[in-house]
């Protein structure tokens, strides 16, 4: 069985949604995002989402972003009620995958430090894309890298707004995480 990794980046008022095919030549096969003006809304568009493709992928693991406070994080002024709310958001996730996919498939939930190390976000995007044999169009303000979607199996990327794509590498890098890892 060829292993299928759903990666859930969670977000409050955005999720990032990939999943990735293959081990040895990883693919990205789907790209979303979920959003809502409220978490409870966010939280319903990704519970579409997440039917959808267990509907048309057959999905063996799950890797959902989970939230923890470093202590070197208060440098950064993270509010404990915002870690919070993202902890809610993997809760969600984790709820609706368990519900759609059931207890066949294993749900991890690893910490940002964990999947991704301390490299910083848009560098750790750009090894992710290299993973993944994809190559970037260009770079928007704040680093992130867009991919070049021309000539690429996932279909759907071309539809993706140039702002969602931080949230979604994000995705696919825990899914990719989760490929090494299971």
């Amino acid at each position: 069985m060829i292993p299928t990794i759903l990666g859930i980046d969670p977000g409050t008022k955005k999720i990032g949604i990939a999943v990735v095919q293959g081990k040895a030549q990883p693919k990205l096969i789907y790209v979303d995002v979920a959003k809502g003006i409220t978490q409870l809304n966010t939280l319903f568009n990704l519970k579409t989402k997440i039917s959808y493709i267990g509907e048309n992928y057959h999905i063996t693991d799950v890797v959902i972003e989970g939230q923890t406070h470093y202590i070197e994080d208060q440098e950064k002024k993270s509010k404990p009620e915002d870690l919070i709310k993202l902890a809610f958001m993997s809760g969600g996730a984790a709820a609706y995958c368990m519900e759609v996919f059931g207890t066949a498939i294993k749900i991890i939930t690893p910490f940002p430090r964990v999947w991704k190390g301390q490299v910083p976000k848009h560098i750790k995007q750009k090894r992710i894309l290299t993973k993944l044999n994809i190559s970037i169009h260009k770079y928007m303000k704040t680093k992130c890298p867009v991919p070049d979607c021309t000539d690429v199996h996932c279909k759907n990327m071309l539809m993706v707004n140039d702002g969602d794509w931080r949230d979604i590498l994000d995705a696919a890098g825990l899914a990719l995480w989760g490929l090494e890892e299971l």
